[in-house]
């Protein structure tokens, strides 16, 4: 009888050790060092908490001028801000491939802190398009965009005059254009309305054209009218790359290149001697600064 008795006592004690052991597995797991029972209960509150959770990073869209590769993984695009070095996302490394220098795009990327320096950011590309395939992003020159009118300021002898101009678009850019000229769109053509001898003709140029060249262009076509001078400071256009002008008894001719946004235009300006021509060259100079790339 006895030793029936100590049989069960010993079954029993072995199932009450089985069971403790399942219980500790789950309940009683070590803790890490320093750490205690709070502690552990604060973490898993704090997983739970959406207050806690890793912020969404904001995406940011542009517009600029493709510059080339950095190296594998970036690229340098010309901002509105300045030339700006981005990281590129998975999958780009084809569409990078194809782009030409000087290539107008648009883009979609990501702010990254860089740890150890708050002030650094590294950009990360998200999206990556030719500017003229892109819809709704930033800077894509959608003329509902735009507004009907403009105010632009005009210089006439020396003094700035504030004139009302009506937006015009043509193939691939958009301009305002003041009251006393006329724009053919089909012709890229400026005229004085009151005396249409008075003109300035609007060429845009491939992405990959040579200064020099246009130089050694503009130089031939003037030397027929004149002695060729280049315009440079306050007499040339606002940032134009280039401006030579050539004077006769007759007539005169201006040969200007300039950047809009990193895409080049040719401005062909004609005058000849007329009560119109004085208010002509200031308001033409005015309408064609105000273009905009489409």
């Amino acid at each position: 009888m006895k030793k029936t008795n100590r049989i069960v006592l010993m079954t029993a004690t072995a199932v009450l050790a089985v069971s403790l052991a399942a219980c500790g597995g789950s309940a009683n797991q070590p803790l890490a060092p320093g750490s205690n029972v709070a502690d552990n209960q604060n973490n898993q509150n704090n997983q739970n908490d959406p207050g806690n959770q890793p912020e969404e990073v904001p995406t940011i869209e542009g517009v600029g001028i493709y510059k080339g590769q950095i190296d594998n993984n970036s690229i340098e695009i010309e901002t509105e801000n300045g030339p700006e070095a981005f990281r590129l996302g998975e999958g780009m490394d084809e569409l990078v491939n194809e782009l030409e220098d000087d290539a107008r795009v648009a883009y979609t990327y990501e702010e990254h802190p860089i740890e150890g320096d708050d002030s650094l950011k590294q950009l990360v590309l998200t999206k990556l398009e030719l500017a003229d395939d892109a819809t709704g992003g930033a800077g894509s020159g959608d003329t509902s965009e735009l507004p009907a009118t403009k105010t632009l300021t005009v210089t006439v002898e020396g003094v700035e005059e504030e004139r009302e101009a009506q937006l015009e678009t043509a193939e691939g850019y958009a301009l305002y254009v003041l009251d006393v000229l006329d724009f053919d769109a089909a012709e890229n053509k400026l005229t004085m309305s009151a005396d249409e001898s008075l003109q300035a003709i609007i060429t845009k140029l491939p992405s990959d054209y040579n200064t020099d060249e246009l130089r050694l262009e503009a130089e031939e076509k003037l030397a027929g009218i004149g002695n060729v001078e280049e315009l440079e400071g306050d007499q040339a256009m606002t940032d134009a790359v280039l401006h030579l002008s050539a004077v006769n008894e007759e007539q005169a001719s201006q040969y200007i290149v300039k950047e809009v946004d990193g895409q080049g235009y040719i401005f062909e300006i004609e005058t000849v001697p007329s009560e119109a021509s004085e208010g002509f060259e200031p308001a033409v100079h005015a309408t064609l600064d105000s273009i905009v790339n489409q």
